[in-house]
């Protein structure tokens, strides 16, 4: 089963999503550090062809922002952008 969303006049099959770490997660200082100078707001551009190289980083940097595993865990991360 497929799921998703629906934006008329898209050629392109494709959205650009702005994401952030949350200013109020325990781990946020620990993530920046992880992610160098490159955790501020991000531009994820996530598209239907699932092929698209874009798409495997995308859902990597979603879901290390939104984690909420212990401390050590993220420490153990290895992760670029």
């Amino acid at each position: 089963m497929f799921y998703g969303f629906v934006i008329e006049n898209n050629d392109n099959d494709d959205i650009t999503l702005t994401v952030s770490l949350d200013p109020n997660d325990p781990m946020k200082e620990i993530k920046e550090k992880l992610l160098g100078p490159t955790c501020g707001v991000q531009r994820v551009r996530v598209a239907r062809n699932t092929d698209d190289q874009k798409f495997p980083k995308a859902m990597s940097y979603l879901r290390f922002i939104v984690y909420s595993g212990t401390e050590q865990e993220v420490t153990l991360t290895e992760y670029s952008v």
